[in-house]
């Protein structure tokens, strides 16, 4: 977060925005090469929302990812919750009818 802080200071003295980028590591070197040459070409609003694009696209294959992980756990963990629940019900049942029988 404090560099972000500090690229926006930058920014606003007047550094230029491509290096201001690469020397924070916002970007990886790629994406900072993409937005050096859309910076010279002056297509910067375009290259941006480009490499925005770029960006969610890959915290959604992340959080996908993650979640592929987590679901599988979570229904293991329920089950088990679910079992205990039951298992607590159908002991005293348990005793209830031998006694009765």
């Amino acid at each position: 977060m404090l560099g972000i802080i500090m690229s926006k200071t930058k920014v606003q003295a007047g550094d230029p925005l491509a290096a201001v980028f690469t020397e924070s590591g916002i970007f990886n070197p790629t994406h900072n090469g993409i937005l050096s040459s859309g910076i010279r070409s002056g297509a910067t609003p375009k290259v941006m929302e480009r490499l925005s694009e770029i960006y969610e696209q890959n915290t959604s294959r992340m959080i996908e990812s993650f979640l592929s992980l987590i679901e599988p756990l979570m229904i293991g963990v329920l089950s088990l919750i679910i079992g205990i629940i039951l298992i607590c019900i159908m002991l005293p049942l348990i005793g209830i009818l031998s006694s009765i029988g």
